[in-house]
């Protein structure tokens, strides 16, 4: 999975998601390489992630029609260290405590 930024003109994220699918028998098959062109509005997540009404990552992924792997990785690139993701039933994306205390 490969990801990439870029800005729009009207100022909104568009992450740039290529999947290489790969064949083991190439001469049946021809490695195919498909991508998606994804217009994630990081604000509203911020939001939706401040007050909780984001907390997991497969309703991120069902959102925006990816995958939970790639939900993640979208998010871990964006937010960074700002972010953590918690496991188990109570778990899910919950801004870093240690990182907004250092930064307040």
């Amino acid at each position: 999975m490969i990801c990439t930024n870029s800005l729009t003109s009207n100022g909104r994220s568009l992450l740039i998601a290529t999947d290489a699918a790969t064949s083991s028998n190439t001469n049946k098959k021809e490695n195919k390489m498909t991508s998606k062109n994804i217009i994630v509005d990081w604000d509203a997540i911020t939001i939706n992630l401040t007050n909780g009404t984001l907390t997991k990552i497969a309703h991120f992924a069902a959102q925006y029609g990816v995958s939970r792997p790639t939900a993640k990785k979208m998010l871990a690139d964006h937010y960074g260290t700002s972010i953590v993701f918690n496991r188990g039933r109570t778990g899910g994306i919950v801004f870093n405590p240690v990182a907004t205390t250092a930064t307040a």
